[in-house]
């Protein structure tokens, strides 16, 4: 599957709320990296993009959106980066209604109801992500139903389900 992983663009400013946002720096999103690595490594198609480190406008990265021609697009936010982490998602919606948009990181994971309120997301991955989401593109290619993948939140019937938490990886240099 052709995946694509994506931090939203966000100020300094905004990151730090005040003048200290001249002098503080910039967040690595090495979450998303770590499932672009295991997702390669199980055969999968990813491009990820640093909207914060690359300055990036949701139009930009709907534009890297239709380049890729993604099958699943996945955000990462934290609480602070939730807005952008929702216009982003918003403007890729918008291009393309037919890609599933799946939120994760640390704000879907302790907020959950919150974060999954938002229509733009169609699932969101709590805790450790990369068998929960490896879990869901297998599944998602293969058709087969969702409500058993651990550590995914996802409609269903017209509410919001939440299935059990997944185990935290033990191994974690796997």
């Amino acid at each position: 599957m052709r995946v694509l992983l994506v931090y939203p663009p966000i100020s300094m400013m905004e990151r730090y709320s005040s003048a200290i946002g001249n002098s503080g720096g910039r967040q690595v999103p090495i979450g998303i990296f770590y499932l672009a690595a295991y997702l390669r490594r199980h055969g999968h198609t990813v491009r990820v993009v640093d909207g914060e480190a690359t300055d990036l406008t949701p139009p930009d990265i709907v534009a890297i959106g239709r380049d890729f021609e993604p099958q699943l697009i996945g955000i990462g936010s934290t609480a602070v980066a939730f807005h952008r982490a929702c216009e982003v998602a918003r403007a890729l919606k918008d291009s393309d209604p037919g890609v599933p948009i799946v939120l994760g990181g640390p704000h879907v994971s302790a907020c959950t109801e919150h974060a999954m309120a938002r229509s733009e997301f169609d699932f969101g991955v709590i805790g450790e992500g990369e068998e929960t989401l490896l879990e869901l593109v297998e599944r998602l290619e293969q058709g087969s139903e969702l409500v058993s993948v651990s550590g995914l939140a996802l409609r269903a019937n017209g509410s919001l389900r939440i299935n059990q938490r997944r185990e935290k990886i033990a191994d974690l240099d796997s």
